[in-house]
């Protein structure tokens, strides 16, 4: 029955970090465009860069989904505690938010991996 307000310091926190690092990724990326010595750089460094967008991206958009969906949880144990279906339509939302949560925590683990090969491409240099 709590569960969605169990989770939303957590998911909160996640998207704070997440934004951080959007944002730092998407300033390197604006840097890296606007520099003349574009040749300093490794060849994968903008690929690896924008596919750690997209990660991070959409995982962004996952933590979204499921801010909105525990909102939507939350109205339908607030509002309708004495249907019948609100037990079984909160039970189906809080399933569907962990398995977004689930989905969101891979793509960090992916775009942490990528960051990794990022730098060991700088150790190389």
């Amino acid at each position: 029955m709590n569960l969605p307000f169990n989770l939303l310091s957590g998911v909160g926190l996640l998207i704070l970090s997440t934004s951080a690092r959007y944002g730092t990724l998407k300033r390197r990326l604006i840097e890296y465009s606007n520099t003349l010595e574009k040749k300093t750089y490794p060849e994968s460094y903008v690929s690896r860069q924008i596919s750690r967008a997209h990660f991070l991206r959409n995982a962004l958009f996952l933590l979204y989904v499921s801010i909105s969906l525990m909102t939507v949880n939350s109205l339908v144990i607030s509002i309708f505690p004495h249907l019948d279906f609100s037990g079984f339509v909160s039970q189906v939302l809080s399933v569907i938010n962990v398995l977004l949560i689930l989905v969101t925590a891979v793509q960090l683990m992916m775009e942490t991996a990528l960051s990794l090969k990022i730098i060991e491409g700088y150790a190389e240099l």
